[in-house]
């Protein structure tokens, strides 16, 4: 996130480490793994919410060198299907800036709400024809 961040609103390492601190919750994040070959590696984690009327992605990340290999869109295709199962919308926010953006667009997700350099994304519960 640091390339968005610092393009928006500049670097202080102190300041995100507080940020980071106040909003982080053990319990509502989960690594993700990724396998080369052999080898298994923690590669990313994300971070949800379950609201009342949506799971709320506060983080997801995978880590530079393992990006581009459909880790990100494994992880929130295992988060739209808990959403799911639950009947609820999946929302988050990233930077405009962002190439996440059209990630999060390619995957279903609709810009519903724009703030100054941030956006927010939506992706609604779609019941299952016939159910």
């Amino acid at each position: 996130m640091r390339p968005p961040v610092e393009q928006v609103y500049g670097w202080d390492e102190d300041h995100r480490r507080e940020i980071f601190a106040s909003v982080f919750r053990l319990g509502e994040a989960k690594i993700i793994e990724g396998r080369i070959g052999h080898s298994t590696s923690d590669v990313g984690w994300t971070q949800v919410e379950e609201e009342a009327e949506c799971f709320h992605v506060k983080e997801l990340h995978i880590v530079r060198a393992s990006r581009n290999l459909g880790l990100g869109a494994w992880a929130l295709t295992q988060i739209l299907k808990d959403a799911s199962a639950a009947k609820k919308d999946v929302r988050l926010s990233t930077f405009r800036v962002s190439p996440a953006v059209r990630f999060y667009e390619r995957m279903g997700f609709h810009i519903a709400d724009e703030a100054g350099d941030v956006v927010s994304l939506a992706r609604p519960y779609l019941e299952a024809a016939g159910s």
